[in-house]
């Protein structure tokens, strides 16, 4: 009776498989791509930034800010020029992790608000709730 065995190799028709050499290894992996932006890249040195903020008497934007850094940069703000920041994020649904994450570079006890969007059309026929109103109310309201 014929055996029914058969090798990895035989089964994907690798009989000739070579592997490559540790250089070649070597040669094709990736490292890690550079923290640091490309030259000619227009961002801003994060202490420039602060410092053109403390000195600010009209209103600035942080738009070419490197996305991690924006919650340190906004607490910096905070902390260092004592004047109030407003944060603006893309979705709703990162309002919270980025008071959360402003709040943890102020430390225990800062006081971060956040936003939300409203979550009823007003053109809906379901009432909005009332809690999340009175809420966008008072952070309306202290801004």
């Amino acid at each position: 009776m014929a055996s029914l065995s058969t090798t990895l190799a035989d089964a994907a028709g690798l009989d000739d498989l070579v592997l490559p050499s540790a250089e070649e290894l070597e040669s094709q992996r990736d490292p890690i791509p550079s923290l640091l932006r490309p030259a000619g890249d227009d961002a801003v040195a994060l202490e420039a930034f602060l410092a053109a903020a403390r000195d600010a008497t009209a209103p600035i934007h942080g738009s070419s800010v490197a996305p991690g850094a924006v919650p340190y940069l906004a607490a910096s703000l905070a902390k260092r020029a004592g004047k109030r920041v407003v944060l603006v994020v893309p979705e709703g649904d990162d309002v919270a992790r980025r008071v959360d994450d402003v709040r943890s570079w102020l430390g225990d006890g800062a006081i971060v608000r956040g936003l939300l969007p409203p979550e009823a059309s007003p053109w809906a026929q379901v009432s909005p709730d009332r809690r999340a109103a009175v809420a966008r109310l008072g952070v309306l309201a202290e801004l």
